[in-house]
């Protein structure tokens, strides 16, 4: 389902959140590069060049950005204790690393006592290991936030640093995606001292110098927290210039069952930097019946809702709730599609994102409390080696008998799994995430005050999505097993289900649900041009609809007029354009339902 596809933070806000975007609020510092050192930001915190060497940046710029010889080369600024007074500050840099070496990118000098420093490293040789390091204050205590096993990545790359006082806690973003976080912080004791971009040297005799080698760009300082849209903001470029991005996209919760209510939730974001006006246009799926939307929308017409949007500031966000049930006797593996569109797509930037579709399969009943693997069937080794996502969802409900004032879930990372490429990516609830030296993924709703079922059966669910890549080193046999504990309040751990992934050479017969007495052949799998070939044993003569769909739930392809008829039917689809990734196949007839997998090499 590709409503557990999503990237994005945002079902956690009121109807309406808005939060116009100003990124001269608290800022300190602005280094642009663009042929010196000059503080851009107009508060006169210039810096001195020691010895970097203009070079080309992220856009083919010329003498815009600064390299570093990782030997003893850096630029610095001398006057910190006046830049950051207080314990708020988030650094957004662009970063190329030549490779994996002992490197700071900002360090503070001299750093002579691990209890009061300032160091953002990535790609840092942390004993023969890629590491990612943010430190801010106490590294023996709460100051610091590190990740061992950084996957390295060449080119251009976004970070943001930040650690808070007010909000407690300490993050990393990495090309506008959330990477590291953890509550607790600290603060630097003593700021009279240098600032360095590109690091520095070793302050203690025999210890490391810290010289970055590779290229920087365009450095902020604020004394402030940015926020995620803002973080995406400066990730994408938009902070110059008009600017016009709207976007849109769907989740629901809990799982489509038969005679059961369920909330879809249409979400539109304004990434851009212009105020705009909007429509929001949304069409459930019609086995759906319609019960009540929050707000109520300003056009209705069947399945058709549709709302106005005006004066969406920059980071502007919010969404419409849609309460719909599903009648008792639709059949199980019944295939929901619902779509939503919001306007204007003439003059956006990223129109492709003005339009989302979400693909649902109708369930039977479940434990409120499981793990869920997508996707669900057996890997292949080029999944493994293309470094292809696992995604895991963790569900839980409140089946007590009096709210849950907090709610935390934990996970053991399997050692078939790179640690470093977990990511939390989104939930029904505010969270906190952490990920222990032993592996273990923690993240916490605390003051969830989730209703119990009794009260409040959709309210007393909740959801989280993490990812995470497989080792390239796995071979054909090899399992990765996984399961969660969920803990209510100071209740006993609730264990969920355990999922298994293997991997395993594709086959040609997959098997479909256990109520389904039939089978669909896929070959070759993986396929390695457009064309798909498919043969399916239908019990009866029946019609059907047959779509494939993106791992990003996007339709490409769609036959309405299927005919089966009894026996074997022999399929051939071409699909132009198909590019390389996982695609879900799904046929949906009155006699078969299919919800099966396939490669594209």
């Amino acid at each position: 389902m590709k409503t557990k596809l999503i990237t994005l933070y945002f079902i956690i806000a009121p109807l309406f959140l808005f939060s116009q975007i100003n990124f001269n609020v608290g800022l300190r510092a602005k280094y642009d590069f663009s042929g010196n050192t000059l503080d851009n930001s107009g508060n006169g915190f210039n810096a001195i060049n020691n010895g970097a060497v203009l070079t080309v940046d992220r856009n083919g710029n010329q003498n815009s950005a600064y390299s570093f010889n990782g030997v003893n080369q850096n630029i610095i600024i001398n006057n910190f204790d006046s830049l950051i007074t207080g314990n708020e500050i988030s650094i957004s840099v662009w970063v190329k690393a030549d490779n994996v070496k002992t490197q700071g990118i900002i360090t503070l000098n001299p750093d002579t006592n691990i209890h009061d420093r300032i160091f953002a490293g990535v790609y840092y040789n942390h004993n023969g290991v890629s590491s990612t390091f943010w430190d801010y204050g106490d590294v023996k205590g709460t100051g610091r936030l590190g990740e061992v096993g950084t996957f390295f990545q060449p080119g251009w790359e976004h970070y943001v640093f930040i650690s808070s006082a007010t909000q407690d806690f300490m993050q990393v973003y990495r090309n506008g995606s959330l990477k590291l976080m953890k509550t607790g912080h600290s603060g630097v004791l003593n700021k009279n001292r240098i600032l360095c971009i590109g690091g520095n040297l070793a302050q203690i005799t025999g210890g490391t110098n810290y010289f970055f080698k590779g290229a920087i760009d365009d450095i902020r300082i604020y004394d402030r927290v940015l926020n995620p849209i803002e973080v995406v903001t400066l990730y994408r470029g938009y902070d110059n210039g008009n600017v016009k991005d709207l976007r849109t996209f769907i989740t629901n919760h809990p799982n489509a069952r038969p005679g059961f209510n369920e909330n879809l939730y249409v979400n539109y974001q304004n990434i851009g930097n212009s105020t705009m006006n909007g429509y929001v246009e949304f069409r459930f799926d019609t086995n759906y019946t319609f019960l009540q939307a929050s707000p109520m929308p300003d056009s209705l017409n069947g399945n058709y809702l549709g709302w106005n949007v005006n004066n969406i500031p920059p980071a502007g966000q919010g969404f419409f709730k849609v309460e719909v049930s599903l009648p008792a006797s639709i059949p199980l593996g019944t295939s929901l599609q619902s779509t939503s569109l919001i306007n204007p797509i003439i003059g956006d930037t990223t129109d492709f994102d003005n339009y989302d579709t979400l693909n649902q399969v109708v369930v039977n009943g479940y434990d409120p409390n499981y793990l869920e693997v997508l996707p669900s069937s057996d890997i292949s080794p080029s999944f493994v080696s293309n470094q292809e996502f696992l995604y895991y969802i963790i569900h839980f409900q409140n089946t007590g008998t009096a709210s849950a004032v907090n709610v935390r879930t934990e996970n053991l990372i399997n050692t078939s799994l790179l640690v470093s490429s977990v990511e939390v990516m989104y939930s029904s609830h505010p969270y906190t995430f952490t990920l222990s030296n032993s592996n273990i993924l923690t993240i916490d709703f605390n003051n969830i005050n989730l209703p119990d079922s009794s009260s409040d059966p959709l309210g007393s669910n909740g959801f989280v999505v993490y990812r995470v890549k497989p080792l390239t080193t796995l071979q054909i046999g090899d399992s990765i097993y996984n399961k969660s504990d969920i803990y209510f309040d100071f209740n006993s751990p609730i264990s969920t289900n355990s999922v298994i992934t293997k991997v395993t050479l594709p086959s040609s017969i997959i098997n479909v649900s256990d109520q389904i007495d039939t089978h669909i052949k896929i070959f070759p799998n993986p396929i390695e041009n457009n064309s798909v070939k498919i043969e399916i044993l239908a019990k009866n003569t029946s019609k059907g609809i047959l779509t494939i769909i993106d791992y990003l739930g996007r339709v490409v392809y769609i036959n309405k007029n299927l005919r089966l008829q009894e026996g074997i039917n022999s399929l051939n689809i071409n699909v132009p354009n198909l590019s390389k990734g996982i695609y879900s196949l799904r046929l949906s007839s009155s006699e078969q339902n299919y919800y099966v997998n396939f490669l594209k090499l």
